[in-house]
């Protein structure tokens, strides 16, 4: 393995994080020690899929109980702030501060009467952004070796992101009206969410192995009546020393998401001239659960002692949905690490 990445051999008493910048639980500090970290998500969303079948706008549309609306496309930005400290050998806090940014493209059914939106255009666009939600996390080294250690973490997720975000979309035999926005156009859960994470890490000549599993157990019911599907995650990665401050890391990541429970109050579910009709994909719970396979590609750049800049660019290689709900196309995490003392 080391001939074939040319890795160069680096201190395990002074071990670099060759983990990829999109998993955050890889490491501690010792007393006192601090570290502020910002990353950029890019996440890009377009086509439907029901199963692993891909389906088009139409077929969406089609049949008595068909919907309204078929989403096309989405693009999410988060823009994370995030900062570590430990105020003793045995345990590191963790802060993350989000902010978002989601936009959404869809299409309405030929078929549909509109009345002066978008001069009867079949399509329109959704648009959110703002804070959300705030994370915080311990982690505690549960055993150190020389060469490996085993990290968990307890934290939970505070609804601070907003969920009573609205736009203008289309109504037919009405027009334009403003309307609260389904689940994937919200800014946070509006639950407090637990987030329980087990790693371990093992460094070896020249590379290291780290495994993560981490999940997202909604704790209750928000004030729009649904949860989000709980969540859960377990991503393997391989990192590389290449050069005295050039590493790269190869990762393959397990995700399934479980279904929105509950009715999403506000959002519309019934359409004034075909009662039969489903609105929008995104107003129903059978709608989104999933499971995914994900490929990613990273690299870190060490700028100087205390300065790292990091890139993750994922792709999905399995996608199957139990109902009808946008695949991802890929995923790019941009990052910047600071170490203090």
């Amino acid at each position: 393995m080391t001939e074939i990445c040319s890795c160069a051999d680096h201190s395990e008493h002074n071990h670099t994080d060759l983990a990829p910048i999109s998993v955050m639980e890889t490491h501690t500090h010792a007393k006192g020690e601090w570290m502020f970290a910002y990353r950029s998500m890019f996440m890009d969303m377009e086509g439907l899929r029901s199963g692993t079948d891909r389906l088009s706008s139409s077929a969406v549309h089609a049949g008595a109980t068909g919907y309204v609306v078929a989403p096309e496309r989405m693009a999410m930005e988060m823009h994370g702030l995030g900062m570590m400290y430990a105020p003793n050998d045995k345990i590191t806090l963790m802060l993350m501060l989000p902010y978002k940014r989601i936009d959404m493209d869809h299409r309405i059914d030929s078929t549909t009467p509109l009345i002066g939106f978008n001069n009867g255009s079949a399509n329109f666009t959704t648009k959110t952004q703002g804070v959300g939600d705030i994370k915080i996390k311990a982690l505690v080294p549960l055993k150190e070796a020389k060469k490996s250690q085993l990290l968990t973490g307890i934290g939970f997720s505070f609804p601070t992101g907003s969920i009573r975000e609205q736009d203008t979309v289309p109504v037919p035999l009405v027009g334009r009206v403003e309307r609260q926005l389904p689940a994937p156009m919200q800014l946070g859960s509006g639950t407090v969410d637990f987030l329980p994470t087990l790693t371990y890490l093992h460094h070896f000549n020249g590379f290291d192995y780290g495994v993560s599993a981490k999940g997202v157990l909604r704790l209750h019911e928000n004030s729009h009546d649904y949860r989000l599907g709980h969540e859960f995650k377990l991503e393997n990665w391989v990192g590389c020393q290449l050069t005295e401050k050039i590493s790269s890391n190869l990762s393959l990541k397990y995700e399934k998401i479980g279904a929105l429970k509950g009715t999403q109050s506000d959002v519309a579910q019934s359409v004034p001239f075909s009662p039969t009709k489903n609105t929008v994909t995104t107003a129903y719970g059978e709608n989104y659960e999933s499971e995914t396979l994900w490929l990613g590609i990273g690299a870190a750049l060490v700028i100087n002692e205390i300065v790292t800049l990091a890139v993750d660019l994922s792709y999905p290689v399995y996608q199957d949905f139990a109902g009808i709900k946008l695949e991802t196309d890929s995923i790019l995490t941009i990052g910047l690490k600071v170490k203090g003392f």
